[in-house]
């Protein structure tokens, strides 16, 4: 039975064996990646990953 790991950004469900990262112990798909990536700080969009990797973070500060 295939795994699967859910986008800690845009929630997606993606198989385990597709690309993406780990930050901190959270799953970022391959879209989500490149999205930072490639992301500008006056794209529309910039807050909203912004503030989905400050929750990462802070749920893994000791």
């Amino acid at each position: 039975m295939e795994k699967f790991l859910n986008c800690a950004l845009c929630r997606k469900s993606v198989p385990e064996n597709n690309t993406g990262i780990t930050l901190l112990g959270s799953y970022i798909c391959e879209a989500c990646e490149n999205k930072i990536a490639n992301l500008a700080w006056d794209d529309p969009e910039y807050d909203l990953y912004k503030s989905g990797l400050k929750k990462i973070w802070r749920c893994n500060e000791a």
